[in-house]
């Protein structure tokens, strides 16, 4: 089907023009062109598109022809724009390969000399990185840290790391000032431990307004300067009930909460606070909840919730 595809953007180069298009890895029964050999060629934008629409590896494929050379590099260029890259290098698999997932498409590079060559050639155009640390070995996660993690780390809007082991991960994202900075991540998703003592969130990331916390945190008041969340998931003992009121105090937009377990005291924490509350998610719920309610007892109303 790839090969079916070059043929056709072969063919229009010369002949035609694109009417109707849709990429056949996301609809497959959909006719994917109709030409009219009436219309003038297609212009080198548009084959962009095509090519970044088609994927990956057709956009690949497409670079071996030399009348296509220069507009497949700017398709992968938009490529590695618009997809979440997904860096998992993994020593039973050696492929590159594009899924979709709920409502994003994802580009998973498990060669690590590919994934370098790659990030050197098209990497200053990513944005959203997701990483994996469980399957890399000390030379490998120090090679990525510094040539594709730290160099895109001013340019990053989106930033997601795994790890059972967070050992020297912080130390080699640090810059010469032992500081971590990402200037632009508005959403970090973490799994794992952060063992860091010192994890001030705000200095780290600025803009951050998507927090998502799976693991622990030595650093128990991470979230004391952090104003401006619209979503926070946690599941996690670090952070002590205590806390939550006042980081809902300081978050007053948050539309979008998930906790692990909740007590009484914390929903009246978000009563207090979060009066734009849309979408309350809670995996467990304390065994206070199931006490049959006196007159004494706190009625708390969540009216935001839809």
């Amino acid at each position: 089907m790839e090969f079916f595809c070059i043929l056709i953007l072969a063919f229009l180069v010369f002949k035609g023009n694109v009417i109707q298009i849709q990429a056949y890895d996301e609809i497959e029964s959909t006719p994917i062109i109709e030409v009219s050999p009436n219309q003038p060629d297609l212009s080198n934008d548009l084959i962009e598109v095509i090519l970044s629409k088609a994927g990956f590896k057709t956009t690949k494929m497409a670079g071996q022809s030399r009348a296509l050379m220069t507009i497949s590099g700017d398709a992968m260029r938009r490529i590695f724009q618009d997809r979440i890259i997904v860096i998992d290098p993994n020593r039973y698999y050696d492929g590159t390969y594009e899924y979709y997932n709920k409502g994003e498409r994802y580009l998973e590079i498990a060669n690590y000399a590919r994934l370098l060559s790659l990030f050197q050639q098209f990497g200053g155009n990513t944005s959203r990185i997701h990483v994996y640390y469980g399957s890399m070995n000390d030379s490998v996660r120090s090679e990525i840290n510094k040539n594709i993690i730290k160099k895109c780390a001013n340019q990053l809007t989106e930033l997601k790391i795994s790890t059972s082991d967070d050992t020297r991960i912080w130390e080699e994202l640090s810059n010469e000032n032992g500081s971590i900075f990402f200037p632009e991540v508005k959403k970090f998703k973490y799994l794992g431990p952060i063992s860091r003592n010192s994890f001030d969130l705000n200095s780290i990331f600025p803009k951050l307004e998507t927090f998502t916390l799976l693991g622990s945190v030595n650093d128990t008041n991470c979230l004391k300067n952090v104003k401006s969340l619209k979503e926070l998931t946690m599941s996690t003992s670090s952070i002590e009930e205590h806390q939550f009121d006042n980081i809902f105090a300081n978050n007053k937009q948050i539309y979008k909460l998930s906790l692990a377990t909740i007590t009484r005291k914390t929903l009246g924490a978000i009563e207090k606070n979060l009066n734009n509350l849309k979408t309350l998610k809670v995996k467990y719920v304390c065994r206070e909840f199931f006490i049959r309610p006196t007159n004494e007892t706190n009625i708390y109303n969540l009216e935001s919730i839809l």
